[in-house]
């Protein structure tokens, strides 16, 4: 258990600069295992409710210490990294969501997408021109997540591809850091499992991310209104729908009767 003495130690050594990687750890530990919390306005998000005065509490609710002036902003930096670092992101990498699809769906989504080409061509064209939100709506287990699954080789070189976890609570954070020099399409797979959908309209609108940020959202058909309610409202040339079917016989047969298969008859 750590008591107060121990985290006025750990500050002291801190703000000395002479602290270890496992004072640190001591803190993190502590926060993940509720025995030490923070007096805020905004719920452990920052530290105190002064500009220039922090306090530290423990679990007991009893005060350890008042740290003021550079100390006390020395201190309140590192527990917003502290705090920062056990909140899960909200966007993952390709690599990320790629392992998390992998885990969670019973056919693999290895191998080469076949019969796709013109709805990958689509979105080719949709994140070229004035397009700000693309909806891709198909029956459950189509391959919608496949799709998504070949977004890097689609979009523009330097273009970065999110995907959103949807388990997510909040979505502001990782939105606020993202580069405002760079271009950017976010990625939401069921969308309608996504509980912050709506302040996902603030990626394209806001006047700093202006041009440079593309939702592409994908759900199944019977979501598709609620999709579009929750996101709000979009000028009609700066949103649009793609609807994802399955492959006909006929699709099916092209694909065989053509390299690389080649199969006749």
């Amino acid at each position: 258990m750590l008591d107060a003495n121990n985290v006025v130690s750990v500050l002291e050594r801190i703000i000395a600069s002479t602290h270890a990687d496992a004072d640190i750890q001591v803190l993190r530990q502590a926060f993940q295992e509720g025995q030490l919390t923070l007096a805020t306005d905004e719920r452990a998000v920052a530290l105190g409710g002064d500009v220039n005065d922090t306090v530290i509490v423990t679990g007991d609710c009893n005060i350890v210490r008042i740290f003021k002036g550079p100390d006390a902003e020395t201190i309140r930096q590192l527990f917003q990294q502290i705090i920062a670092s056990l909140v899960p992101r909200a966007l993952l990498t390709h690599a990320e969501f790629s392992a998390r699809a992998q885990q969670a769906s019973l056919p693999s989504h290895q191998g080469p997408l076949a019969g796709r080409e013109a709805v990958i061509e689509q979105f080719r064209a949709h994140l070229a021109g004035p397009t700000r939100v693309i909806l891709l709506h198909g029956p459950g287990g189509i391959g919608k997540t496949r799709l998504l699954l070949t977004f890097p080789g689609t979009v523009s070189e330097g273009t970065s591809v999110w995907y959103v976890r949807t388990e997510a609570e909040s979505i502001d954070r990782d939105l606020a850091m993202l580069d405002s020099n760079g271009q950017h399409v976010i990625i939401v797979d069921d969308a309608h499992r996504f509980a912050p959908l709506s302040h996902l309209r603030e990626a394209p609108v806001n006047p700093e991310l202006a041009g440079k940020v593309k939702l592409v959202l994908a759900t199944r058909g019977i979501f598709k209104e609620t999709v579009f309610y929750q996101l709000g409202s979009f000028p009609g040339d700066q949103i649009c729908e793609i609807g994802f079917e399955a492959l006909t016989n006929a699709d099916i047969d092209g694909l065989l009767q053509n390299p690389p298969h080649a199969i006749a008859e």
